[in-house]
């Protein structure tokens, strides 16, 4: 996931990502400029991690979340400089005495994140569940924007803003959901060597996928509408309100 240069537990440099960095066990600080311009799409980091230091992260690409758990105990000036979409994460008790005033650049930052409880809890059945039928919500209204071209269906201008108003919150909310259970299963399974959570989410990569198809297509298949039909035939009892045969 990651490929860098560690100097005496000092992160130097980062030489390339996939986009999803975690950072090793052996790193305790973040060296100056150590991802200045990389390709970052999320970042977790150990509790032993204790400095970030000036520019760490300095105009980072697709910079999209972060979490800081309260070990960091200090971070240099612009160490998130020109991040304009990073969602910055930090700990419940994290003691910023130490942060540089000037040390983000970040449009959100969460502060008191349940690290622990989001990061360390076992995930029961229900959970899975849940994000499966939050994806499956969101496929099935998408069909119903984009494959039946409901604008010309719709008179009222109103009806068809707010059916494209909850489109985005729905599929938006199941995007948040499926990539903090991603961001989690990984945690577990670098920093604890548990893969069980990262093996029982594989089957929900198909529904994150086809949602970005989704979102970025203009018009989806008939075939691509009659297999989510019957994939998703289980939901349909509960979600049958919001699709509509033609």
């Amino acid at each position: 996931m990651i490929k860098c240069k560690v100097r005496n537990s000092v992160l130097i440099s980062c030489d390339d990502t996939d986009g999803y960095v975690i950072i090793p066990k052996n790193v305790k600080v973040i060296g100056e400029g150590a991802f200045e311009g990389c390709s970052v799409m999320a970042l977790i980091m150990h509790d032993g991690v204790k400095e970030i230091r000036e520019n760490a992260f300095r105009n980072c690409r697709i910079f999209n979340r972060i979490y800081i758990p309260k070990g960091v105990k200090k971070i240099g000036e612009d160490a998130f400089y020109n991040c304009p979409n990073l969602t910055i994460r930090v700990e419940t008790g994290t003691d910023t005495s130490l942060w540089d005033e000037n040390w983000e650049g970040a449009d959100v930052v969460e502060w008191d994140y349940d690290l622990h409880y989001h990061f360390d809890r076992k995930f029961r059945d229900m959970d899975i569940r849940w994000i499966e039928q939050s994806m499956a919500y969101s496929i099935l209204l998408l069909i119903k924007l984009r494959r039946y071209n409901l604008e010309n269906d719709y008179m009222d201008y109103y009806e068809l803003t707010k059916l494209r108003d909850e489109v985005t919150n729905v599929v938006d909310s199941a995007l948040t959901s499926y990539e903090e259970m991603l961001d989690i299963s990984r945690y577990q399974k670098e920093y604890n060597n548990d893969d069980n959570l990262e093996q029982r989410m594989q089957y929900l990569d198909e529904f994150y996928k086809f949602i970005f198809k989704g979102c970025n297509s203009s018009y989806i298949s008939d075939y691509d509408a009659i297999y989510w039909r019957r994939k998703l035939s289980k939901y349909l009892d509960k979600f049958e309100e919001i699709w509509s045969e033609k």
